[in-house]
């Protein structure tokens, strides 16, 4: 799909982005959203760009980090963890047309309060109702509340992608993702309790707890992948759930993103080999591959074996894993001469420099990361 962007340094000079001296609280929270406004009026786009512009939104998230990194934890949540579950386990097209547009804003629930982001122990339950071919999403117990994402400011549509085990027949199918509306403009929605939390000092936002009491969940909202349950009322209950992956444990690590058993994922050579392929040679730290950055002017991304682990991941997770250091961010593709030498498009928040200012005499990163 073509679609023509507007510069990213365009989106990040605006006068939304100077840095405020004194904004705490909802002030601060408030901000971050109206910022993320407008970066999504700007880009003015109707379709994923994890789909179908991934160099774009990875240079987006770079840039924002610097910018802003609390709007990058949004952005990053709504673009890949949110919009990233939707496309790959199969949510419906109105809501992948909310997120992608920024109608709607993403989220991700799947820690708990009680777990911690201990997956296999998440205890939000989601029945499936034969009668009415619904989920009913519930928090049976006060450990079972989400805790914490980012949705605790009003006046915000929310459609969140939650963690939560499924029951079908009173039986244990394990841990599936649901795309769960909890708030618009009015407030929480039906069901939904949101609870704020007190600020934070790293990277404060509207963190909340969540809990659910007997919310309906159509069936097109189930992420559901490659599992099915029959609508057919010859079917009973028990026999009309399918799902290939043949275990609850095995659901539970897929919808956790810790196994590569779709297809479409699986690692080269073994389905015993972790999710993630290291590129050979050592690791920087426990989590990250080892990277070899490019420092040319039209540098994209390399790592060692780079093209085998990006083919085994999803989407999201490439976005993630390449995103690159602070100071080597570069326009992917761009071949533009130093903007210092024509115009005053640095980083809002620091300071501005004079035409022809260099970046290295001001000591300042700008957007080139000269």
């Amino acid at each position: 799909m073509t679609h023509e962007f507007p510069e990213l340094v365009e989106i990040f000079t605006d006068p939304i982005f100077d840095v405020p001296d004194d904004l705490t609280g909802h002030d601060h929270n408030d901000l971050v959203y109206r910022r993320l406004r407008h970066v999504h009026e700007r880009l003015g786009v109707k379709d994923p760009l994890l789909a179908h512009h991934q160099d774009y939104l990875r240079a987006l998230l770079e840039l924002a980090a610097m910018v802003d990194p609390h709007m990058f934890h949004v952005m990053f949540l709504h673009h890949c963890m949110t919009i990233g579950a939707v496309l790959q386990f199969g949510g419906s097209d109105g809501d992948l047309a909310e997120l992608s547009s920024g109608t709607a804003i993403g989220a991700a629930l799947m820690t708990e309060l009680g777990h911690s982001n201990s997956i296999p122990n998440i205890r939000t339950e989601a029945s499936y109702d034969p009668a009415t071919h619904e989920f009913v999403l519930h928090t049976p117990t006060p450990a079972a509340a989400k805790f914490p994402p980012n949705v605790g400011l009003a006046r915000l549509s929310r459609l969140a992608v939650v963690g939560a085990r499924l029951k079908v027949a009173n039986v244990d199918r394990g841990v599936f993702l649901f795309a769960v509306r909890l708030r618009d403009e009015a407030g929480p929605c039906a069901g939904v309790s949101i609870r704020s939390q007190p600020a934070t000092t790293l990277l404060p936002l509207d963190y909340a707890s969540v809990r659910f009491d007997r919310v309906r969940v159509p069936y097109e909202s189930w992420l559901r992948d490659s599992a099915t349950i029959s609508a057919d009322p010859t079917i009973s209950a028990d026999q009309a759930f399918q799902d290939p992956l043949g275990d609850q444990l095995a659901r539970t690590r897929r919808s956790a993103g810790l196994s590569g058993r779709s297809p479409s994922f699986e690692p080269p050579g073994s389905s015993k080999r972790p999710p993630i392929d290291w590129p050979s040679g050592p690791r920087r730290s426990a989590g990250r591959p080892a990277v070899h950055w490019d420092s040319s002017p039209s540098a994209g991304w390399s790592t060692t074996k780079d093209w085998r682990w990006r083919s085994t991941q999803p989407a999201a997770t490439t976005i993630f894993f390449s995103l690159r250091p602070l100071g080597a961010w570069r326009p992917v593709g761009t071949t533009n001469p130093h903007p210092c030498a024509h115009r005053t498009a640095w980083l809002p928040g620091h300071r501005r420099p004079t035409a022809g200012s260099s970046c290295s005499t001001l000591g300042n990163i700008c957007c080139t990361g000269s």
